[in-house]
């Protein structure tokens, strides 16, 4: 029997099970409880003079996650969780929107309530609105694709992402595509 009260699995190397005996490998404990949401969450923020900044996992945006359904479950904003714990629930239709333009910081202070037009029109009056795309983008100035077709308006298209893209080059590659 595992050595760990409570437990009543077959002993297999030190007295302790083979759930046990990996805990205390990868662990240094046999604590088999799992920190609840709030204390992962504190366990990540790193607080400096203005904002708290969240070390854990990041969006591809650059916003927090803190997973709280157990591994392989739910995933949420870390600044949205900051918030929730310090203010209560978000209203249907509402976002939690950073003061501070850092999508890091989980600060309550930092973060406030409105809708998604609230965040354009910040985003917009603080000149955070993409500058890299269409002629601003350090290649939306070349006048010719990279394999030699002119940019023209009849033979250009742009994509969803804002990049502008061939048109005889899209029609080279469907017509591969087709014949493989």
């Amino acid at each position: 029997m595992c050595s760990v009260e409570g437990c009543s699995d077959k002993a297999l190397c030190k007295g302790l099970c083979q759930k046990h005996y990996a805990r205390i490998r990868r662990t240094g404990s046999v604590d088999l409880s799992r920190k609840s949401p709030e204390e992962r969450f504190w366990c990540a923020v790193e607080k400096t003079e203005s904002c708290w900044l969240w070390r854990n996992a990041l969006h591809s945006a650059g916003y927090g996650k803190l997973g709280i359904g157990g591994r392989g479950g739910k995933q949420v904003y870390a600044h949205r969780f900051s918030y929730e714990m310090h203010f209560g629930a978000i209203e249907e239709g509402l976002i939690v929107r950073h003061k501070c333009d850092n999508p890091r910081c989980v600060n309550p202070d930092h973060l406030e309530l409105g809708t998604q037009r609230d965040n354009v029109d910040d985003m917009m009056g603080r000149g955070r609105n993409n500058p890299r795309r269409g002629k601003n983008h350090p290649k939306g100035a070349l006048a010719h694709c990279k394999r030699g077709h002119e940019f023209t308006p009849e033979n250009t298209y742009t994509r969803s992402n804002g990049t502008r893209a061939c048109k005889q080059c899209r029609a080279i590659r469907d017509k591969r595509n087709r014949d493989a």
